[in-house]
Parts: structure tokens; sequence; C-alpha cells
């Protein structure tokens, strides 16, 4: 749904373009992607000459934009003007700028190396445990066959194994060839 309405604004060349925390639902890579090849440097949007309005949470996504208005718990301007401006300001975008980089800096603590190695350990553990998984468990289609019903299931298998029978009955049936002699 979120790709089909944001192809529709896109193809439909407004001037200016309405995007209410836009991204919030989808997830870091489709995100970045979207984002770039539509709001980014030469984003198509850009090329465009599209006004963007962008109403977003997304402070790593600050730097992108022309033009920025930072609003208060009522509602009031509480700054506005452009990324560099208002990082050397040190008000709210500021703010909110370094505690994303300090969260950034947090999910990385640990070397690359280490995570690698993690990474490494963690994807071989999965496929040690694919290969044991078990592949069915009676106890499930017991469950599925109790909620629909033991009468309703043996009907059900009475019906498909009709339909396969005389699905193919009429194929295997063949008539003997008669050869005729003579008058």
């Amino acid at each position: 749904m979120f790709a089909q309405s944001l192809a529709r604004a896109v193809y439909s060349r407004r001037r200016i373009l309405i995007l209410d925390d836009t991204f919030s639902g989808l997830d870091a890579e489709s995100e970045d992607g979207i984002f770039t090849r539509l709001l980014g440097k030469r984003g198509l949007l850009r090329q465009l000459g599209v006004t963007v309005l962008l109403a977003t949470h997304a402070a790593h996504r600050l730097s992108y934009a022309d033009h920025i208005i930072a609003l208060t718990a009522q509602g009031t301007i509480s700054e506005q003007g452009t990324f560099p401006e208002l990082m050397n300001s040190g008000g709210y975008v500021a703010a909110l700028a370094a505690r994303h980089k300090l969260e950034d800096e947090r999910s990385d603590e640990r070397p690359p190396s280490a995570r690698h190695a993690k990474d490494s350990d963690d994807a071989h553990e999965t496929a040690s445990e694919e290969l044991v998984r078990p592949l069915g468990d009676i106890q499930v289609y017991k469950y599925y066959f109790a909620a629909v019903g033991w009468f309703n299931t043996a009907i059900f298998f009475a019906l498909i194994m009709s339909f396969a029978f005389f699905s193919r009955f009429p194929g295997k049936m063949e008539l003997p060839t008669v050869a005729r002699f003579g008058r």
C-alpha cells in the first residue's frame, strides 16, 4: 500500500508533495533505498524540482533537507534554518543529531572483527539447526484436523482422492485396437 501511494504521488508530478512520517514502517534497507532515490542529493524529486514537506522523526535524514523547521510539543516553531546553521546553533536539532550519533556509536561498540566472528558463528549455528530441524510434526496436523473437525477432514480427503482418481481415469482407459483383414 505504501509503495503504491508513494508511486502515485511521484507520478502525479505535483509541485508540492507532503509526506507525513512516510518511511517509519519500512526496514532500514528499504527506507535507505527509497529515500536516496527519491529525496537524496540526486534524487528524482530534486531533479523534477518538487518541493517536499517531510514530517519525520528520523534524525539521520536531517542533513538532506534544504530547510528544517523544528516544532515544540505545543506546535510552535522552536528553531528553523539549514542543517549546518542549526548544528552550529547548539539547539534542539544539534542535540537530536548528537543523540542519534551517540546511539549509532553504542550499537557499534564491538570491533568489526568481533562482530564478524559472532555473525559467522550465528550463521553456522543456524545452518546446523536447519539440518536437524524436523520436517513435520504430527501434533500440528492433529491440531489442524481437530480444529476443522474430524468428519470434515475425512470428507476432504475422500473428495481429494476421488478427484485424483477421476481426473486420471479417462486418460488411462484405452480402447482396444481392432484390426480387420479382408472383407
